[in-house]
This record gives structure tokens, C-alpha cells and sequence, in this order.
């Protein structure tokens, strides 16, 4: 059994995603919206630039079900609180940088 300061989403492809999310907060949809170009895991202050989301898009519900996402699209957070940056603490730099490895 790991220890209780493991983070596991082990044998999963965004097992570093995860972990990343859970050490700094960063929302599903912030996370998704994500981009190489708004991550500096390098310097003296490693961070994450929340510059956009992606925001699905749904038909309307009908009989109270809920419907499937028709469309996934890109758009900013909705305040100005939203747009942020997250300091990275060494671990989320650790799992980012094996993220960008597997998928560069």
C-alpha cells in the first residue's frame, strides 16, 4: 500500500495530469484548457498561467435526462478571479515533467 503523501493514478496516461491537479487545485475544465505554452516549470518560480477553459456545450435536456456534450470549445474563466496563476510545488514540476516527456 503507498503511503499517505502518495498521489496515484497509476497505469493511466494522465496519471501525471492528476496529480498535478490535486497538489495545485486546478479545475477539470482549467486542466483540459491547459497549454505547454502556459506552463514555466523551469526558474526560480515555477507556474501555471490559467488563461482558458473548455466549456462543453449541450443540447437541452428533454424528459429531465441529461443530455451529451454536442461541442467542447475554448473561453476564458468566467471572472477575473479564474484567470490566475498557480505556483507549481516540486512535486506538480516533477509530474509535469513527465507528462511533457510522454507526450512531446
Amino acid at each position: 500500500m503507498a503511503g499517505s503523501d502518495e498521489i496515484q493514478a497509476r497505469r493511466d496516461d494522465m496519471e501525471q495530469v492528476f496529480a498535478t491537479m490535486l497538489v495545485t487545485g486546478l479545475r477539470p475544465a482549467e486542466a483540459r484548457g491547459l497549454r505547454w505554452e502556459d506552463v514555466e516549470l523551469d526558474g526560480p518560480a515555477p507556474a501555471i498561467q490559467v488563461r482558458q477553459q473548455v466549456i462543453e456545450l449541450r443540447d437541452e435536456a428533454r424528459d429531465g435526462q441529461r443530455r451529451r456534450p454536442r461541442k467542447r470549445v475554448f473561453g476564458t474563466p468566467k471572472s477575473e478571479h479564474g484567470r490566475r496563476t498557480i505556483p507549481l510545488i516540486p512535486r506538480a514540476v516533477a509530474a509535469l515533467h513527465v507528462q511533457h516527456k510522454r507526450v512531446a
